[in-house]
């Protein structure tokens, strides 16, 4: 059984800046991303859930 890493807040903004988006705004418990070519993620503040980061950094091509 392999074992996922839990992603910290910390970890959440270093991988977007790796990827060149930046905080355009905080809904609620949320924070929007937004990259130079207007491609816009929804990630909630605080731990995300493991598989939803999972999920999120596949569908986006984000580099770790």
């Amino acid at each position: 059984m392999s074992t996922l890493k839990q992603f910290s807040e910390r970890d959440v903004k270093r991988i977007m800046k790796i990827n060149k988006y930046k905080v355009i705004r905080t809904n609620g418990d949320h924070n929007i991303w937004s990259n130079t070519k207007g491609h816009i993620i929804s990630i909630p503040t605080g731990e995300p859930n493991k598989m939803m980061m999972r999920r999120l950094i596949k569908e986006n091509n984000l580099a770790i």
